[in-house]
């Protein structure tokens, strides 16, 4: 049910844009068509009925008019429908990542139980078969269109999805909920047997198995925890006040008498023409779209045209998972493959060997910026590098290791070059050595330059 229009705007053209007006299924034009007529034939029956009455109850109405117009201003109906199309949005697209594919567990599976023999491929079906079983339990509670198809459960023995026994079995268990967690018990005491058996040859893939359904059952019950718990009903009930009532509002306010305006034209469809106020026209498409757009939004297991392909979903994971852990079939790599000889591979071009496709590489975006290294005034007088080695304590106990001369804050020498004879090696300091001499030079400087430059007292 989902319409898809991804190839009309894959290019941002207006002949994309034009493409995706046009459409009718799923589109605003058929969610808003009645009650977008419903508002049109209000304005011009009232329209009507006001230009044909009497010149006392046209004063009448001109006051009951003005005093709507000075109070549609205050309306917060813009703020509520906002917030209530960012909550609907958000729970919206977060619902879908729910629904649940089981391509995931079922490589899982196939990698754990191994075997082309009966007893491992019935094992593998069987297992996946409880999973699309747990799945469709959940799906016709909160779907319509799989309630439809599946209207009990002898309708899953009629499709395959459960034998006459497990249904015996399902039927059998009295409980005050319903029991959705059953199949996965099956499934996970498959697991186990499949442990036992030494068809699963190791107790952390066996476990590693099981947690796979698990997290396969835990989307499943966060779908029913979006079903069980909706937006508080207040909201949607205000939503819907609020943009009606100012709707009504603006069907009264923007009313035009003849003898309000003069027309540049007498009579006939011309003058009538004039009348029609075309941007309330446009205000009300607007605002009656919008809330259409959010209202549809609000329950995505329905039958609409936006709404979730539950149905398919469980024809397209029974389908895949059989698929995956029934005879799985794996080439051989026997031979290098076309990229063996090349040091950097690049992908051939198989259409056309001068491809025009636009290829930019990842590039920092200040990769290409060169700064000049300039001095800060405000720190000239106070930088000054002198050495700091006589604060260090070093942690070797080696009193040799100990270098004369001066330092800046990077580490580099400054002043007369040491002799050679009194030169040590840096790499006898520990780490905590140098982390305190760093610390000590930063010291300093900030020091000093929070005393400022010292001033001559001399006269």
């Amino acid at each position: 049910m989902t319409v898809t229009y991804s190839f009309d705007a894959v290019t941002n053209t207006w002949l994309g844009g034009i493409r995706i007006l046009l459409r009718w299924k799923g589109s605003i034009w058929k969610i808003i068509f009645k009650e977008m007529t419903f508002w049109v034939l209000l304005y011009m029956m009232i329209n009507v009925t006001i230009n044909l009455c009497t010149t006392y109850h046209q004063d009448m109405f001109r006051i009951v008019r003005d005093s709507i117009k000075r109070g549609s201003p205050g309306l917060p109906h813009i703020f509520i429908l906002g917030f209530f199309m960012n909550v609907v949005f958000n729970r919206w697209v977060g619902i879908f990542p729910k629904m649940g594919f089981v391509d995931h567990f079922g490589l899982v599976l196939v990698s754990a139980i191994k075997g082309s023999d009966a007893e491992s491929r019935l094992l593998r079906r069987t297992i996946i078969r409880y999973t699309v079983l747990a799945q469709a339990l959940v799906f016709r509670d909160i779907s319509i269109p799989v309630r439809k198809r599946f209207p009990n459960l002898a309708s899953l023995v009629d499709a395959g999805l459960m034998t006459d026994d497990e249904l015996c079995v399902f039927e059998a268990k009295e409980t005050e909920n319903v029991n959705y967690w059953m199949p996965y018990q099956w499934g996970i005491r498959l697991i186990d047997k499949a442990f036992e058996d030494g068809i699963i040859t190791n107790q952390i893939i066996a476990w590693n198995v099981a947690t796979k359904m698990r997290e396969f059952r835990d989307t499943l019950a966060s779908i029913m925890c979006y079903d069980w718990v909706p937006v508080p009903i207040a909201y949607p009930q205000i939503v819907f006040i609020g943009v009606r009532v100012y709707l009504l509002a603006l069907v009264i306010q923007r009313q035009q008498l003849a003898e309000d305006v003069e027309l540049p034209v007498e009579g006939g469809y011309l003058a009538w023409l004039f009348h029609f106020p075309i941007m309330t026209f446009v205000e009300t498409l607007l605002l009656v779209g919008w809330t259409k757009v959010a209202e549809s939004m609000l329950n995505p297991f329905g039958s609409g045209d936006d709404d979730y392909e539950c149905s398919y979903i469980l024809d397209r994971n029974l389908s895949v998972g059989y698929t995956i852990v029934d005879n799985p079939v794996y080439p051989r790599p026997d031979e290098p493959d076309p990229f063996w000889h090349m040091a950097i591979p690049k992908p051939f071009d198989v259409f056309d060997p001068k491809s025009t496709l636009k290829q930019q590489p990842y590039h920092g975006s200040v990769a290409d910026l060169h700064l000049r290294s300039r001095e800060n005034p405000s720190f000239g007088g106070t930088l000054r590098r002198r050495s700091q080695m006589s604060r260090i304590s070093v942690k070797s106990g080696n009193p040799e290791n100990t270098v004369a001369g001066n330092m800046s804050m990077d580490g580099v020498k400054n002043g007369p070059p040491t002799p050679s004879t009194h030169r040590t090696r840096l790499a006898s300091f520990t780490n905590d050595a140098i982390h305190n001499v760093r610390m000590n030079r930063l010291d300093s400087v900030t020091e000093e330059h929070s005393n400022g430059p010292k001033q001559d007292k001399t006269p």
